[in-house]
């Protein structure tokens, strides 16, 4: 089978699907949102890590990189609990809001991470 061809820098396949590759599209995803649900589990269990996070923090945490947690950051929506900071300050976020949010805008929205 090849490759599905995707729109740049999004999840829309750039032609039709066959039921074959929607079925396979499909099956990818299922696979992102069990590996962030197992990540948020960790994330609610884990008292290891305070209950505000710096980017480093969620990082090591969910085991993604720093640009993603940067591109999360970017995103409106994003529980970031000093929006008014200075340039060069560092975000922070509540773990629990950080739950909420991953829970709410990525597994709802079937983002990958």
């Amino acid at each position: 089978m090849n490759k599905i061809q995707l729109l740049k820098g999004s999840n829309v396949p750039a032609r039709p699907l066959t039921v074959s590759e929607a079925l396979l599209v499909a099956y990818e995803q299922s696979k992102k949102v069990e590996e962030l649900e197992r990540q948020i589990s960790e994330l609610l269990s884990n008292g290891d890590y305070p209950e505000v996070l710096r980017p480093a923090e969620i990082s090591q945490l969910m085991r993604v990189s720093l640009s993603k947690v940067s591109e999360w950051t970017r995103d409106p929506s994003f529980p970031v609990l000093n929006k008014r900071r200075k340039k060069g300050e560092i975000i922070c976020v509540r773990k629990s809001e950080l739950f909420t949010w991953l829970k709410r805008d990525y597994i709802d929205d079937s983002h990958a991470i």
